[in-house]
């Protein structure tokens, strides 16, 4: 299963369950590329880089050069700023329309049939960045939600696994 934002490339929601499930991903099977996806994952989350390194097995060092390399920081800084940027790019727009429309006479301040056709995709577009968002919470919520399980009752995280992908695809 797959879930989308605007601005973030795709990512199978199952590989982050993957990754909680693992009871020791400090294992000798943990390849260097698995572990810097699972980094790459925890640092797109907020985890702390000595938070990270500390889960990984890695050095700091390492962590702070595949952040380097991997350009994560701009990576994490584009998508939010590029999301903020585009609610506000399309709530100025909507707003400038609507100013468009009330600088008419009485009686004329109705939108015709093409500004209403553009704030319909506006509307869309803004409702469709801010579910995007919500989806992005949802699945933060459910790792952390599943970790806690994980600990708890390893088998039960597993099976409510399932139940968490068919929610987010529910939401999408």
């Amino acid at each position: 299963m797959y879930y989308h934002t605007n601005t973030m490339y795709c990512k199978p929601f199952s590989h982050l369950i993957t990754v909680i499930l693992h009871k020791n991903i400090m294992s000798t099977k943990t390849t260097n590329n698995q572990k810097k996806v699972i980094a790459h994952d925890y640092y797109k989350r907020g985890t702390t880089l000595v938070e990270i390194s500390q889960k990984i097995g890695i050095s700091q060092q390492t962590l702070c050069r595949w952040v380097k390399d991997g350009q994560w920081k701009q990576e994490l800084q584009s998508i939010t700023q590029t999301r903020q940027q585009m609610l506000r790019q399309y709530h100025d727009q909507l707003a400038e329309l609507n100013a468009q429309i009330q600088s008419r006479e009485p009686g004329k301040r109705i939108p015709t049939k093409p500004e209403a056709d553009v704030m319909t995709q506006l509307l869309n577009a803004i409702k469709r960045i801010e579910n995007d968002a919500d989806v992005s919470t949802v699945i933060s919520v459910l790792v952390d939600f599943l970790e806690f399980i994980r600990k708890e009752q390893p088998d039960k995280a597993v099976e409510i696994s399932d139940y968490c992908d068919a929610f987010i695809k529910s939401r999408l």
